[in-house]
């Protein structure tokens, strides 16, 4: 085998060795974190303090509902009515937390998504 051909290979395996060593390192972290996360406890009290400082948001947060928290400057990403859009009337259940613009998944927001789609899936039934 040519010694340049050996040189590329080893290089290469070298690369995979470091990469597979950084997703690993990365996996770890992860799994780190989200035990954090899910050891921590955010009370109401803490969330009501909280929103006082930080700007609106146009979702509630983890766990709350509309009924337990205050709509003042809500605004539904949808209708643009005075609700979350979790709460939306408008939004049948089965597309609920769904992407607003693809009706497609629960993986990205809207602001995110690429889908050129103009029609709810629920009016076309």
């Amino acid at each position: 085998m040519d010694n340049n051909l050996l040189l590329i290979l080893e290089a290469q395996k070298i690369a995979t060795q470091e990469i597979i060593k950084v997703f690993l390192d990365i996996t770890e972290t992860t799994v780190n974190a989200l035990q954090n996360l899910h050891s921590l406890s955010i009370t109401s009290e803490m969330v009501s303090s909280l929103s006082e400082i930080a700007p609106r948001e146009t979702t509630p947060p983890r766990g709350e509902s509309s009924s337990s928290s205050s709509l003042s400057g809500v605004k539904c990403l949808y209708c643009k009515e005075q609700h979350w859009i979790f709460d939306c009337p408008y939004i049948p259940k089965k597309y609920k937390g769904y992407c607003i613009r693809c009706w497609k998944t629960r993986n990205h927001l809207a602001k995110h998504c690429r889908s050129t789609q103009k029609l709810e899936p629920w009016l076309k039934e």
